[in-house]
């Protein structure tokens, strides 16, 4: 019973917290405007949405207009929200960071893989807010996860792994603070798994994806954390899953095409500056590296296609002479079916601007690539 008021209650100052918070533009907006948009609207189908409709719908918009001009204007105070419901409902993102960093915490201690992974994931989706995830070592989350890379199980390892990429990303904070931990082998523990294997049918995709994600969340505009990187072998590893990845091309399996875009897109960014560092021509060095990406070229997976192409850009203006080992792999008509194959999907009724990207990218491959051939005539 306490329950059930406590919820009635809730929902009626949940409901006029939104109204009031939306009176200032409801104010302006004409009633005759109001119908019209009620006409053309759908019925929502969540519950919450249709309560909200309700109530907007069935309130004094003038009476509500009136009130929120007297505010505004001094000549009344907003009522006093009830304290204690509103931290019910919305709290601080820290108080719900820090329940789901004590979740985490009896999970580690009961120790079963399901729970663990679910609770991962919940505080993965706490973390994509960058304030989130500088607090997350406050509150003591950090360093469970990072224990947690070296897990037993398989999926633990994964959706630890994808807290620390999304933790990292695009955060210099977290960054340093990782570098400081030194946890580069464990994040690179699925790509030296992958580079001993002979066939990818021995490995687990979805580890290794986002073992590449983390790795990449990591060291991304970080030189120190790229240093880690190199030496801790990462580049002989990106080379392994390229040679790995390549075999079976260009057709490239559903399952793998996630850490195969992520590999690629390794190679290209770590080639250019700011990410060089002494060690770092290693990533996609070799001959044969230029050759396993043009290969990824040719499968028919969009997303794959335009990685490869701005890796051979990247590669080919930090390395021109990559090109002849590129044009060996028949880099030339890859690049051309692929433009070709771009302009027919762009030039449907029913058009994908996203081909946009690979025909530009492959004209710009294109054009690098016969003025480095002229260059090289003279």
């Amino acid at each position: 019973m306490a329950r059930a008021k406590l919820f009635v209650r809730t929902t009626v100052v949940f409901l006029f917290f939104v109204l009031t918070s939306a009176q200032l533009v409801l104010e302006d907006v004409p009633v005759e405007q109001e119908d019209k948009r009620a006409q053309g609207a759908g019925q929502a189908a969540d519950p919450m949405t249709r309560m909200l409709q309700w109530g907007v719908d069935h309130t004094d918009k003038e009476t509500l207009a009136e009130r929120a001009r007297a505010i505004r204007e001094g000549r009344a105070q907003p009522t006093k929200i009830d304290r204690e419901v509103m931290d019910a409902l919305f709290g601080t993102k820290v108080k719900f960071l820090q329940k789901v960093v004590e979740r985490l915490l009896s999970s580690v201690r009961r120790d079963e893989a399901g729970e663990l992974v679910e609770v991962l994931e919940e505080l993965e989706g706490e973390i994509t807010d960058i304030d989130n995830a500088n607090d997350l070592d406050k509150v003591g989350g950090l360093q469970p996860v990072l224990e947690l890379l070296s897990h037993r199980e398989r999926e633990v390892k994964t959706a630890a792994l994808w807290v620390v990429g999304t933790a990292a990303q695009s955060n210099p904070v977290l960054q340093e603070l990782l570098a400081g931990r030194h946890i580069m082998a464990k994040l690179l523990a699925p790509m030296e798994e992958a580079g001993a294997a002979k066939e990818v049918q021995e490995l687990d995709p979805k580890l290794l994806a986002k073992s590449l994600y983390a790795v990449s969340t990591f060291v991304r505009g970080c030189r120190s954390c790229l240093e880690q990187f190199v030496e801790g072998g990462g580049a002989g590893y990106i080379n392994s899953l390229l040679a790995l990845l390549s075999r079976n091309s260009p057709e490239v399996p559903q399952a793998w095409l996630s850490p195969a875009r992520k590999t690629v897109a390794l190679v290209g960014c770590y080639l250019c500056p700011p990410h060089q560092v002494h060690g770092g021509g290693a990533i996609g060095g070799r001959r044969s590296a230029c050759g396993e990406i043009v290969s990824l070229l040719g499968g028919g997976d969009r997303e794959l296609q335009e990685k490869s192409l701005q890796t051979l850009i990247a590669v080919l203006r930090a390395r021109p002479s990559a090109l002849e080992a590129m044009e060996a792999a028949g880099v030339k008509s890859k690049v051309q079916q692929a433009l070709e194959h771009a302009r027919k999907e762009l030039a449907r009724a029913d058009n994908d601007k996203s081909w946009d990207d690979i025909a530009v990218l492959s004209e710009q491959f294109l054009n690098m690539m016969n003025n480095s051939t002229a260059a090289a005539a003279k």
